[in-house]
């Protein structure tokens, strides 16, 4: 309660009565948000890594529910996947550091990205996660998706087996495929769930760039 009216007042004192322009403030945040380098770039890494941090995260978390439920192997293949969730976030950057790992030319190679990118492509050695904007941040969401899909597909595959059995068996019984059951059966269930999990997953990205900002 106290730091919401220190920040309301500091609010107040910084836009709202910043000169003889009732409109100042908006003069204040519009130079803030468009025309400020820093703060249009932090705007566009965040909005990256919600979109597309997000949305692979999802879908690679159904993708494997989907395919998990009709495995012989189903509780090894979902253990594996759901290992990294079980790493600290130190634990997660040691070990993609030694992925994205860059040694000079005449060196040997010890990250496991550019030894393939050198050894069976006979490319160039690239520090990856020092690509120029806004490359760099799609190696670095790979991370966040390695680490969150376990956690969607575990919440998936439950919602998938809580379907009625009945309704399954009557959309094949009438005559639908495999594609037509996942897109008119399978997701319009377990709705709920896809948007409990993005919004989770949302709020994981989010306080990962807080983290990285501060």
């Amino acid at each position: 309660m106290g730091a919401s009216i220190t920040n309301l007042r500091n609010l107040d004192c910084q836009f709202l009565r910043s000169g003889k322009c009732p409109f100042r403030w908006v003069e204040k945040l519009s130079f803030m948000f468009f025309q400020t380098q820093a703060c249009c770039m932090c705007f566009r890494n965040n909005l990256l890594w919600i979109v597309f941090g997000t949305t692979f995260t999802v879908g690679a978390g159904l993708i494997i529910a989907v395919l998990a439920d009709r495995s012989r192997f189903e509780n090894a293949a979902k253990a594996m996947i759901f290992l990294p969730m079980a790493i600290s976030f130190v634990g997660a950057g040691v070990i993609w550091n030694f992925v994205y790992a860059v040694r000079p030319v005449s060196a040997p190679q010890i990250g496991l990205l550019n030894a393939i990118t050198v050894g069976l492509f006979g490319g160039q050695p690239q520090a990856w996660t020092a690509f120029f904007q806004p490359w760099n941040n799609f190696f670095l969401i790979v991370v966040e998706i390695w680490l969150q899909t376990g956690f969607a597909m575990v919440l998936f595959s439950a919602a998938i087996k809580g379907i009625p059995v009945e309704i399954m068996e009557a959309a094949q019984v009438d005559g639908a495929n495999e594609v037509q059951v996942f897109f008119r059966i399978m997701l319009p269930q377990i709705l709920g769930t896809i948007i409990t999990v993005s919004t989770t997953i949302v709020i994981f990205t989010l306080k990962i760039l807080m983290w990285s900002g501060s």
